[in-house]
């Protein structure tokens, strides 16, 4: 799992309030993205984006 927050992340985490920040990490981790050649799954939030 990825333990530093992309600039976007970062960013995002400035200026907007906690609960807000904190709703917006805890759906990104929510939305998965699958390798078509070999299936593994990652979150939005782990590849430093954010939903």
């Amino acid at each position: 799992m990825k333990s530093s927050l992309s600039f976007l992340q970062k960013f995002f985490k400035a200026i907007l309030p906690a609960d807000s920040f904190d709703e917006m990490k805890k759906e990104s981790n929510s939305w998965m993205l699958q390798c078509p050649n070999c299936k593994h799954e990652r979150s939005i939030w782990e590849m430093g984006g954010i939903r």
